[in-house]
């Protein structure tokens, strides 16, 4: 069922973004589609390898790895490619090293109804 949608727009110039999951409820998918083609240019997303697993801490859910030691992959795509990954994943978009504006649409999916994002959008 879909949760939300909108578009994440990278200025040219933009540095990188702080690596960050957007919210911590399980059963959530990204999905993000590339409205240009994305590279090292002008920056792709990058993800942290199963920085998904979150863990019960002292101050609430906590990423399960020390984002330092994770490995990482930031593939290029082209426009209209798809990307889908957990929304607990820690990510990033890259700089945008180019002239112009790097535009990336998405879709959050729940995985069952009545699931949503009450981190972000508490209701």
């Amino acid at each position: 069922h879909p949760d939300s949608a909108g578009c994440v727009l990278a200025s040219a110039g933009a540095p990188d973004q702080h690596f960050h999951p957007d919210g911590t409820a399980e059963g959530l998918i990204n999905v993000f589609m590339p409205l240009v083609n994305v590279d090292t240019m002008n920056g792709s997303t990058e993800l942290r390898f199963g920085s998904h697993q979150w863990i019960d801490g002292e101050l609430g859910p906590m990423p399960r790895f020390a984002e330092h030691t994770v490995q990482t992959v930031a593939p290029d795509l082209q426009a209209g490619d798809v990307l889908l990954f957990d929304y607990r994943t820690m990510h990033r978009g890259r700089a945008n090293n180019t002239t112009e504006p790097r535009p990336i649409s998405y879709l959050v999916y729940a995985m069952r109804q009545g699931l949503g994002d009450k981190h972000n959008f508490p209701e």
